[in-house]
C-alpha cells in the first residue's frame, strides 16, 4: 500500500491502535502519525510532517540508528526491529519499534514502524537494581541515624543529671549549648532521612527551556552558596556562554549543580592557598560540557571509583551524607547527559557535565 495514497479508512483504524503507528520516507522524514503518536511526540501530526525522526533521537543513538536504516535499505529486509531512547516533553522515553518496509512498484520508498513504549518496564528494573544498591547501604544510614540518636540520648541525660544534683537552678547558658546541640543533631537526622528518600524516589521531569548562564548566576546568589562564598572569601570564576540553551527540569539541575558546588566549596576549606572555584562551560556542536573546577584537597585515587555510590563520603563524620553526587548523577542521566570526574589528591578536582544542547533535538515546548 502506498503511503501516498492510503486506502479509505486506514486513518481511522491507525487512531484506534493503542500503540504508536508512524511512518517515514528514506530520509527519515514522517510521512504520518496516529494520535498516539502524536501524543507521545507532543506535537500535532502537521507539526511532525515538518520533522525527522532523528531529531527526537537522544544523541548516543543518533548513529545507531540511522545505521540500521542504512543497513535495512541495503538488505531490503521486509521486517526488522530495534530499540530507541526518545527525548519528549514528557522526558526520555524507550520505545521498542517493529518496523517494516514501504513500497511502491517494487521500490522501496519509506519505512513504517509500530512502537510500543517500555519505558515504564525499563523504570522497573532500574528500581529493581536500585533497590539492591539500597539494600547494600541502608546498614550504613541506620548506623549514622544511630549515631544521632544516640548524641540525642546522651545530651538528654547529662541535662537531667544536671538537673538532680545540681543545687542552684541551672545555667541558662548551659541549657542554650545543650539543646542547641540537639536541635543540630535533629536536623541532620532530618537531612540524612530526606537524602535517603530523593534518592530512593522516581524523578519526573517538568521540562522547560533553560539557559545555562543564568542558571548558575541564580546557584550562586542561593543563601547555601553565597554564605559559605563569602565566609571562606572564595574567588568565583564564571566563563559561561551567553546562548547556550538545554531543556530540562531547572530545579532537578538547580539541585545537582548545588550538591556538586556544595562539594567543591567544602573541599577548600582549610587548604592554604587563595582557594578559587571556575566555572566554564563549552558549546560543541550538540551538547554543552560544564566543567566545575576547585583547587581545593582533592580525592585520593583509590577513592575515585566509589565517588557517585550512595553513601560513600569522603568528608569528615556528620559532614555529609554520602548521597550528594549520587543524586547529581542520577538527575545528569535522567536528562539524556553525563557525568565525570577527574582529581589530584591535594591540589583540586574537576567535575565534568554534558547534556545535550536544546537545538540537538528540537524545542518540544509547545507555542
Amino acid at each position: 500500500m502506498s503511503t501516498y495514497s492510503r486506502k479509505s479508512g486506514y486513518d481511522k483504524i491507525s487512531n484506534s491502535m493503542q500503540g504508536l503507528l508512524i511512518q517515514l520516507s528514506l530520509d527519515g522524514k514522517f510521512i504520518f502519525v496516529n494520535q498516539e503518536a502524536s501524543r507521545f511526540f507532543g506535537k500535532s501530526s502537521d507539526q511532525l510532517l515538518q520533522q525527522n525522526f532523528r531529531e527526537y533521537l537522544l544523541r548516543d543513538d543518533l548513529k545507531r540508528i540511522q545505521q540500521i536504516f542504512e543497513k535495512i535499505r541495503q538488505s531490503k529486509k521486509a521486517t526488522f526491529k530495534f530499540s530507541a531512547q526518545h527525548i519528549v516533553p514528557t522526558g526520555i522515553r524507550i520505545v521498542d519499534w517493529k518496523g517494516s518496509l514501504i513500497k511502491e512498484n517494487d521500490a522501496i520508498i519509506g519505512f513504517q514502524l509500530v512502537g510500543k513504549d517500555r519505558t515504564k518496564t525499563q523504570w522497573k528494573l532500574l528500581e529493581k537494581n536500585k533497590l539492591a544498591i539500597l539494600g547494600e547501604h541502608v546498614a550504613e544510614m541506620v548506623h549514622e541515624l544511630n549515631n544521632r540518636l544516640t548524641d540525642i540520648n546522651l545530651t538528654a541525660e547529662y541535662l537531667l543529671k544536671l538537673i538532680e544534683y545540681q543545687k542552684e537552678p541551672l545555667s541558662t547558658d548551659i541549657l542554650r549549648g545543650e539543646l542547641l546541640d540537639i536541635k543540630k543533631q535533629v536536623k541532620y537526622a532530618a537531612l540524612i532521612i530526606k537524602k535517603f528518600l530523593q534518592f530512593s524516589n522516581k524523578l519526573d521531569l517538568n521540562l522547560e527551556q533553560i539557559s545555562i548562564k543564568p542558571l548558575f548566576s541564580e546557584l550562586i546568589e542561593t543563601p547555601a552558596i553565597s554564605s559559605k562564598i563569602k565566609a571562606h572569601q572564595i574567588e568565583i570564576y564564571l566563563r559561561l556562554e551567553d546562548d547556550v540553551q538545554i531543556y530540562g527540569d531547572k530545579l532537578l539541575l538547580l539541585h545537582a549543580f548545588e550538591n556538586i558546588l556544595m562539594n567543591a566549596l567544602d573541599a577548600l576549606e582549610g587548604i592554604s592557598r587563595k582557594p578559587e572555584i571556575k566555572i566554564i562551560s563549552t558549546k560543541k556542536e550538540n551538547e554543552v560540557e560544564i566543567k566545575i573546577i576547585d583547587n581545593g584537597i582533592g580525592i585520593k585515587e583509590s577513592d575515585l571509583p566509589k565517588i557517585f555510590d550512595p553513601f560513600f563520603t569522603t568528608k569528615k563524620a556528620g559532614k555529609g551524607t554520602g548521597l550528594g553526587l549520587s543524586i547529581s548523577r542520577k538527575i545528569i542521566l535522567k536528562h539524556g547527559g553525563k557525568i565525570s570526574i577527574k582529581s589530584t589528591y591535594r591540589k583540586g578536582t574537576q567535575v565534568s557535565i554534558i547534556l545535550p544542547l536544546l537545538d540537538n533535538f528540537g524545542n518540544y515546548l509547545e507555542k
